[in-house]
């Protein structure tokens, strides 16, 4: 029996810092999902069942900070993990 595959979104709005982040995930046995704002990642939350979230902090338009804060307020997302990360 093959268990399921955990299912990340990844956040990210570098191109070069998502497709290294997401080709290790995907070595070490992950699906990626992939989005470039906050707004995009939002909109895969309400589709797609997703076990963890991985944004960076500094995004155009809305922040990872203020992302987080969405997560949280929506009874679908409220208790998905999130790991925040910052090349600052």
């Amino acid at each position: 029996m093959t268990s399921p595959q955990i299912r990340i979104l990844l956040v990210e709005d570098s191109p070069t810092q998502a497709t290294v982040c997401s080709m290790l995930l995907q070595e070490a046995g992950y699906e990626v999902l992939e989005a470039t704002t906050a707004e995009q990642s939002l909109e895969i939350l309400e589709n797609s069942q997703v076990q963890l979230l991985l944004t960076d902090l500094t995004l155009p338009g809305m922040t990872g900070i203020e992302l987080c804060r969405r997560v949280r307020s929506h009874p679908l997302t409220k208790s998905l993990p999130i790991v925040v990360l910052t090349g600052s």
